[in-house]
């Protein structure tokens, strides 16, 4: 199940919620009717350990001091492989996932970090192959919050006009151009983001 930056994505939130109103029922069944909540408190290790796989998209969000540092050192000690990283700041969180190799491939509106200097492991990997290739998806960042948006309103896709002239479509193939189906001619479109 993966993770939304530090918490996990609505959809587990809805499903706790369940299980917490579920398990109000049945413990109210057993007690005479009376209401015991059920704490379902994870510490980040065991957030981790039960909500983030081998091979699992995750999304790693928040810039300055909301960056999920402590989230993906836990990622890291845990020796979690194999992740689609989404994350529209590319920065030293991102060097440092790659370098302890949890990450084969990066979806991101931006990377770079002026403060920390060059991220050297992200240039080796998409300007050197070294070790090995990573697989690069780029959107802008209004690209980005508009795959999120989608995905948090169960939609397929969302619109985007501010593609329109650039670059990054003929870059990424994700990106996809529809006629409006009210008369505005094309509009370009991004892929919702469930993760």
């Amino acid at each position: 199940m993966p993770v939304g930056h530090l918490f996990p994505t609505e959809s587990v939130l809805v499903r706790a919620r369940a299980n917490v109103q579920g398990s109000q029922r049945d413990s109210a069944s057993c007690n005479g009717g009376a209401n015991v909540p059920t704490d379902k408190t994870l510490s980040l290790a065991e957030a981790i350990t039960r909500h983030v796989r081998d091979g699992q998209t995750v999304a790693l969000e928040g810039f300055g001091h909301l960056v999920p540092a402590a989230a993906a050192h836990e990622i890291i000690r845990q020796g979690v492989t194999g992740l689609t990283l989404a994350r529209m700041t590319g920065d030293t969180l991102v060097d440092q996932l790659l370098a302890a190799g949890c990450v084969t491939k990066l979806i991101s509106s931006f990377v770079g970090n002026s403060s920390a200097g060059s991220l050297h492991e992200l240039r080796r990997r998409i300007e050197h192959h070294d070790p090995e290739p990573l697989e690069f998806e780029e959107y802008s960042h209004g690209g980005m919050v508009a795959r999120y948006a989608a995905g948090a309103a169960k939609l397929p896709f969302a619109p985007i006009r501010s593609y329109t002239g650039s670059d990054l479509v003929a870059l990424n193939p994700q990106i996809k151009s529809v006629t409006d189906p009210y008369g505005g001619g094309e509009i370009h479109v991004v892929p919702a983001r469930r993760c």
